[in-house]
């Protein structure tokens, strides 16, 4: 009989430690359980994040193009000014030369009136 008991208490342990290993698997299956919802919510927020992202570049790129056409914009005035300048610049030098003519054709004018008006004793008047 000693040889039954030992095999009932070995039945006995081994049920036992199949038990416990048995809840121990649960257990840890539950853990994981509770690890996999808190990635799939972690997953979530990232995708919905993503998202946030995504129409935030578009907006940016959207915004670089009307940036860049501003620019061609504001490089083609430029090109265009400058040739105004140099137009100016032109009819500038052309109107400096018609009034150093007129200064000149006037010298002589102006040489013979201070000359009248000092014969008659005429003073310039203000």
């Amino acid at each position: 009989m000693a040889t039954k008991d030992t095999g009932d208490d070995s039945d006995r342990q081994r049920f036992r430690t199949l038990a416990q290993a048995a809840l121990n698997a649960d257990r840890t299956v539950g853990q994981m359980d509770s690890v996999i919802e808190g990635l799939g919510s972690a997953l979530t927020d990232f995708d919905r994040a993503m998202t946030g992202f995504e129409t935030t570049l578009d907006s940016f790129g959207t915004a670089m193009t009307d940036f860049s056409t501003t620019l061609a914009r504001v490089d083609t005035m430029v090109t265009t000014m400058d040739s105004l300048v140099e137009r100016m610049e032109k009819i500038m030098g052309r109107v400096e030369a018609i009034v150093e003519i007129a200064e000149r054709a006037m010298a002589p004018v102006s040489s013979v009136e201070s000359m009248v008006r000092s014969i008659f004793g005429l003073g310039r008047r203000s």
